[in-house]
């Protein structure tokens, strides 16, 4: 006996709107399309409903986006009728705040689009802080998103992750800052404790199930998605003893499309410090300057075994940029040679490519006697002002380009227990000569984060997909070693 099952197969429960008045309707059957959007750059899940509406909804339950939309979704997964767990199936509440895209089409219906977020999007946009805090700045956002944007009422379980971070005696006034903006502040300060890869390298968000995240790029490195996925073709019949989740033969573990929309960008990384930069800092107390400087070797000579998607350096280092001039050849079969046409330094030392400037407010808040020297072995035990005395700034701004520079963007078939801030397997075709003709790209190693997911739902059809944005901070194997032509002499001609 056999099934016909489709790929990223669902079922929409429901996708109810309630208004101020308590007057609610379910309009599953109006809706053409839903799309929710998920990164780990975007502190609340968004989203948007594309509606055929014959029955004047938007009149009849006064839409001004002060409503509420709660949409539940299933999947199909495992054997036979089979479907998600309450763990991992979409039932989630937003809230409406536009209405756009209108247009007639007879004189009964209308097509209209309704945009929504997460509600709390508007509390953290609309509350303002004006208050100092002490700690760790994770205990601080942790603070703040309790005692002012109603967080306390979560259940312990809507904090699926949530990184310490160090040092835990700072001193911050949050000057009449709304919350969107504390929350922009602290990733971009915060360091985790006992950080090995990248400083600096907080995000906050919230994935689509509802959870949200304090998350440091070394913790989303170590968490990878259990199932791969490929581009080998699946059969539209599928036996009830398959499981769809498996690989290989799983309808819903096939990658139906990819683009690699960027592999590499040096002119960009080189402009926006990804692989070297240098921090002036003044301290207006003390009257003095100091700099740091950041290298990308120097953050893969920490630690390449771990908190990286890979384990080396997305460029040369240690060695200077060289452009080579090809002579003429004399006939194809040769080699040409080559001499240098233009020496400039290694990348990952040119400091100067890129700079920031700060202020040292070390002894802003100091009670004691005599002014702290933050520059010595001393440990300081009391709450001090903003400082900026490591490279970690210099770090975000790297990744933050670095994660900008390596991208694909892959569709597979609906699944509502995927999210932002994992590893996953993505096993892409090649056309690379491998001695044991195996598959996949050995400098990409199929090992990618995902960085942003766009989740697509169709309720007429029961289907949906994701498109995963997949980004890399390194690659599998050594540039400098790496062989992938294995032995080939001279150049080839296609």
């Amino acid at each position: 006996m056999s099934n016909n099952y489709q790929q990223g197969e669902l079922v929409v429960d429901s996708i109810s709107i309630v208004n101020p008045e308590k007057e609610s309707v379910d309009i599953s059957r109006l809706v053409t399309n839903i799309t929710l959007f998920e990164a780990i750059d975007s502190p609340f899940v968004s989203g948007r409903i594309s509606v055929v509406d014959g029955l004047e909804i938007a009149n009849l339950y006064k839409l001004v986006g002060q409503e509420s939309i709660t949409i539940k979704v299933r999947q199909r997964e495992g054997v036979e009728e089979e479907m998600s767990t309450p763990k991992f199936s979409l039932d989630a509440t937003f809230r409406i705040y536009s209405m756009s895209n209108i247009e007639t089409v007879n004189d009964t219906t209308k097509a209209y689009v309704i945009h929504f977020v997460d509600p709390k999007h508007f509390i953290c946009s609309k509350n303002t802080i004006n208050q100092t805090l002490r700690g760790s700045y994770s205990d601080m956002l942790l603070q703040v998103l309790q005692e002012n944007a109603g967080f306390k009422d979560l259940p312990e379980t809507a904090y699926d992750k949530w990184d310490e971070s160090e040092p835990g005696h700072h001193q911050l006034i949050v000057p009449n800052w709304n919350i969107m903006k504390m929350i922009d502040f602290i990733c971009k300060n915060a360091e985790m404790k006992g950080n090995k890869t990248w400083k600096n390298s907080m995000f906050f968000y919230q994935t689509i199930n509802g959870k949200f995240r304090f998350d440091s790029f070394q913790s989303m490195t170590a968490r990878e998605f259990p199932i791969p996925f490929d581009t080998m073709p699946r059969n539209a019949r599928v036996s009830e003893e398959h499981d769809l989740n498996q690989p290989l033969i799983g309808l819903n573990t096939q990658i139906l499309s990819y683009n690699v929309e960027q592999r590499f960008n040096t002119m960009l990384g080189s402009s926006t410090g990804a692989y070297a930069s240098k921090l002036k800092t003044y301290d207006p107390v003390r009257k003095l300057e100091e700099e740091n400087v950041y290298s990308i070797s120097k953050v893969f000579e920490r630690s390449n075994d771990t908190g990286h998607t890979s384990k080396f350096p997305p460029i040369r280092t240690n060695e200077p940029d060289i452009t080579y001039k090809a002579d003429d050849m004399i006939s194809s079969g040769d080699s040409p040679t080559f001499s240098e046409n233009t020496i400039d330094k290694s990348a990952d030392i040119s400091y100067d490519s890129f700079t920031v400037s700060k202020v040292n407010m070390t002894n802003a808040f100091s009670d004691e006697s005599k002014l702290v020297d933050a520059t010595s072995n001393k440990t300081i035990t009391q709450q001090k002002g903003q400082e900026y005395r490591d490279t970690g700034i210099l770090e975000r701004q790297a990744l933050l380009s670095i994660m900008s520079q390596n991208t694909t963007t892959v569709i597979i078939p609906f699944r509502s227990d995927m999210s932002v801030g994992n590893m996953v397997r993505l096993n892409l075709p090649t056309s690379e000569i491998k001695e044991d003709s195996s598959a996949g790209d050995e400098l990409m190693d199929n090992r990618y984060l995902i960085s942003r997911m766009t989740m697509t739902i169709d309720p007429a059809e029961g289907k949906g997909s994701l498109m995963l944005s997949a980004i890399k901070d390194s690659h599998g194997v050594d540039i400098k070693t790496y062989s992938p032509a294995k032995g080939a002499t001279g150049p080839e001609q296609v």
